[in-house]
């Protein structure tokens, strides 16, 4: 299958428009506690003000995205993971991946981003935004610098 041996998954869409509080509620994956600055949030709190201020929708069509970091993305500066993506693939933001890799835990029970993060399009006071894999934990959040760079560390990408 072309998907599979491209490293795609290829997921539905939530059946209205969602915030990231709604995905939250929607899949009741909890939220493993993550830092983002002094502020954290935790499954207990559900999304706490922390990412408030982040307002990504997802939408309700279907996602073609990779079920790993783009190749060679890891261990770069954001600018550089963004150069190495094709015109045909974007960076999808926090919602989109986090309905992502939610969904496809939820319905197929199927690990994306397995021990890895990925950087979305989002930003929270200048830094990016990330999403890991859900594990029994909840999922996986934070953010970084965009200058950060690490060997656990790549971008997110997405078919247009």
């Amino acid at each position: 299958c072309w998907l599979r041996d491209n490293d795609y998954v290829l997921i539905s869409g939530p059946p209205l428009p969602m915030l990231l509080s709604g995905i939250y509620q929607a899949l009741g994956v909890p939220i493993r506690l993550v830092r983002i600055g002094k502020r954290t949030f935790s499954q207990e709190y559900g999304m706490s003000s922390a990412l408030k201020g982040v307002q990504d929708r997802v939408s309700t069509h279907w996602f073609m995205v990779r079920g790993i970091p783009y190749r060679d993305s890891v261990n770069k500066v954001l600018d550089d993971q963004k150069a190495l993506l094709l015109g045909i693939e974007h960076v999808p933001n926090l919602a989109e991946m986090m309905w992502c890799v939610a969904a496809c835990k939820a319905v197929h029970n199927v690990k994306l981003l397995p021990h890895i993060l990925v950087r979305t399009a989002s930003t929270l006071n200048g830094n990016s935004l990330h999403v890991g894999e859900v594990t029994d934990d909840g999922m996986v959040i934070g953010s970084s610098w965009r200058t950060f760079k690490s060997i656990v560390l790549g971008i997110a990408s997405a078919r247009k």
